[in-house]
């Protein structure tokens, strides 16, 4: 049973702003420390191919869980036998807005049916005496019961009403296990994202061996613009709605990571291949992240770690030709790294890609696919603001300040909208806006029309004049 399973909105959001945030906190401490143990060396930057290949087949440690945990093997045990069937279903929620609704058409209570009543034979003796003694009441009482039944739709919930409570909770659970992906789906799924996930970090290590960061590091950050694009034209939930006001806070985010990062450093650089991989690792993100959320609505259907463990076993029998392709092409030549590198990639892989990655998808499923891709941006100003705290030379610029004001202030904004069902405030206030401006044109057409029609000549000339009809009127006395 998942953690978050029957948790109200509100709870499920908290939980993963937090989550987030711990992702946000792990990225950065990663990058800092593996920063300062291997500044000499960053074989990211040398061998990008390489390092993600290795970096990704990391998560087949993740299916050593088939051998210590339980509900894994029983999992595999049940592709072999037959699922059993339960005597009835449960909505995934507990929720009443989440709960399916009841067919229109379809009536609460069946037609009456009329049936005899079986009296016993103490019952017929008490009822004759009582009609002996109370001779002078009229009440009779009918031999026939009506019986109505609940409908089929209403089944569930009387039989759950008539067991107890831990009887109640099994039957729960066991319906919620039910709902999960079996381990072939669930293997499905990762052979389906395996290789849009792998492409989505080649291209984000590949943008990185740039000297430039700005351009680079904006490029990266607009996958939260694709990610809003993409997720209004394939919802999953109702929090992929497009809206104006997303679309200003996403745009605001970006611009606010282009000056954090020219803060740092001012040099804008030319247009070069690494923006091109930044602006593809955006994309192929943003298509994993959107297109996974349609394919698993809910975070109880999908077992994450599971997820990721066949994403790191597929990428590892799959890729590795890659490896060779590229070194005797002479793209990316192949060393066997020395045993300092193997502890960096070892490190950067466990907290960076495998932990990090589990927490930030379980995130993206309690939150929504913008707030979690806007979450990545936030790793921008937290690690300049550390690299300026542990920097002897380095100083506030207060493009800093400007800069990482819009992106703390859109990943909120985005999470305040998501608990009032996306409300767009923007759209309100654009809106009205051009109410105002229709009246307002319209009040001033009508006044310049009204000072227009006294000065028509053709409503001021008489047709008749005055002394002429005074004439005809002194004639026609006369003639009386």
């Amino acid at each position: 049973m998942s953690l978050t399973s029957g948790l109200p909105p509100r709870r499920r959001l908290i939980l993963g702003f937090c989550l987030l945030l711990v992702v946000v906190i792990i990225w950065v401490v990663s990058g800092e420390l593996t920063m300062v143990i291997f500044n000499d060396f960053a074989p990211a930057k040398d061998r990008p191919f390489f390092a993600t290949y290795f970096e990704t087949s990391l998560f087949m440690l993740y299916l050593v869980g088939f051998i210590f945990w339980r509900p894994w093997r029983r999992q595999c045990l049940d592709c072999f036998n037959k699922p059993k069937s339960l005597p009835f279903s449960l909505s995934e929620s507990s929720d009443d807005e989440d709960a399916p609704d009841i067919p229109p058409t379809e009536p609460l209570l069946s037609d009456p049916l009329y049936v005899p009543v079986k009296f016993e034979e103490s019952d017929k003796e008490d009822f004759m005496e009582t009609e002996l003694h109370d001779s002078q009441g009229h009440v009779r009482f009918s031999n026939l019961m009506e019986v109505r039944h609940l409908a089929d739709c209403q089944a569930d919930e009387a039989m759950l009403a008539r067991m107890s409570y831990q009887a109640t909770q099994a039957a729960k659970e066991a319906i919620i296990e039910s709902y999960k992906l079996t381990v072939s789906d669930v293997a499905k799924i990762s052979f389906m994202f395996c290789m849009v996930w792998f492409v989505a970090n080649f291209s984000y290590h590949k943008a990185m061996t740039d000297e430039n960061p700005v351009m680079v590091t904006t490029a990266i950050s607009t996958s939260s613009l694709f990610t809003l694009l993409l997720g209004g034209i394939f919802p999953s939930t109702s929090g992929d709605k497009f809206t104006l006001t997303k679309l200003v806070s996403v745009l605001a985010c970006i611009a606010g990571v282009f000056l954090v990062v020219f803060s740092k450093d001012p040099e804008l650089g030319d247009f070069q291949l690494s923006i091109i991989w930044g602006m593809s690792s955006s994309i192929f993100y943003a298509i994993y992240l959107v297109m996974l959320r349609r394919k698993v609505d809910n975070e109880d259907k999908l077992d994450i770690p599971m997820f990721f463990g066949f994403v790191g076993l597929f990428n590892f029998i799959l890729i590795w030709p890659g490896i060779f392709v590229l070194h005797y092409s002479s793209y990316e030549t192949f060393e066997f790294p020395s045993w300092k590198v193997w502890v960096y990639l070892v490190m950067n892989g466990l907290f960076g890609t495998v932990l990090s990655e589990v927490l930030w998808l379980w995130g993206c499923f309690l939150t929504s696919s913008l707030i979690g891709t806007l979450s990545l941006s936030l790793t921008i100003p937290l690690t300049v603001l550390v690299e300026i705290f542990y920097s002897d030379n380095a100083a506030y610029n207060l493009l800093f300040f400007l800069g990482s004001a819009p992106v703390v202030i859109s990943f909120v904004i985005v999470i305040f909208l998501h608990c009032y069902d996306d409300w767009d405030p923007v759209w309100v206030g654009f809106s009205l806006l051009l109410r105002l401006l229709r009246h307002l044109t319209c009040w001033l057409w009508q006044g310049k029309w009204k000072r227009k029609t006294p000065e028509d000549p053709e409503q001021t000339e008489r047709l008749i004049g005055m002394h002429t009809l005074s004439d005809s009127r002194e004639g026609e006395q006369d003639c009386c």
